[in-house]
């Protein structure tokens, strides 16, 4: 299979679905010409410093003013693919289901 970048989007679009994040990363404001980003959506930063090579990052949108925050480590469109694979893989884990589910500790009155 060959890895794209619209491949390689379509998972980060997944990602953003499943963890409940907003699906773009800008939005118009009502009435203005001004746009407002999506804090917590998740994108595909792409940079190809002119050597043949893509390299692509994870990252999030973490601020107001659209600051972002990279998530995943820098690599080729294979390593971006093999990441966010992991990622589904932990999200899908049983451990990750049951995480909610884990009922509180309680203490047991002491019997005597």
């Amino acid at each position: 299979m060959r890895i794209t970048r619209s491949v390689l989007a379509s998972r980060v679009q997944r990602l953003n679905t499943v963890l409940n994040r907003p699906m773009q990363a800008y939005t118009r404001e009502v009435g203005g010409h001004r746009m407002r980003s999506n804090e917590g959506h998740f994108c595909l930063e792409s940079n190809s410093p002119g050597d043949g090579w893509t390299r692509y990052t994870l990252a999030q949108i973490v601020g107001e003013n659209g600051g972002q925050s990279t998530v995943s480590p820098t690599g080729n469109a294979s390593d971006m693919w093999y990441y966010l694979r992991g990622v589904f893989d932990v999200l899908d884990s049983e451990y990750t289901h049951n995480f909610d589910k884990a009922k509180p500790a309680t203490k047991k009155a002491v019997q005597s």
